[in-house]
């Protein structure tokens, strides 16, 4: 399971920071978490810390992918920062790259 820490919370910037394994149980509790810091007014970029990140299944990729549809949805950027390299040869290899990328 992972460890979630939130920081930087300032001029409408949210970093969500990860660590250990983002897997199954972390996708309800992180997504509650994230919907929470990205409401007050002003919030306009949710950044995703990675560095941590020791392990990610397909539970995490989707955690990944529904943080970015929920940053979109309140009309806030969404940005990885700091994606292990293991963890970018699986963003590459599922194509999920370019989407988590793209602005």
């Amino acid at each position: 399971m992972a460890d979630l820490q939130t920081s930087d919370q300032t001029d409408g910037v949210v970093t969500l920071r990860l660590s250990g394994s983002l897997d199954e149980a972390d996708v309800t509790p992180t997504l509650r978490q994230a919907r929470e810091l990205l409401r007050p007014a002003g919030t306009h970029t949710l950044i995703v810390d990675l560095a941590e990140v020791a392990f990610i299944d397909s539970s995490g990729l989707g955690l990944l992918v529904s943080l970015r549809q929920l940053a979109e949805d309140r009309g806030a950027h969404f940005a990885l920062r700091q994606v292990p390299e293991r963890v970018t040869r699986l963003l590459h290899l599922t194509g999920l790259m370019g989407y988590l990328a793209a602005q």
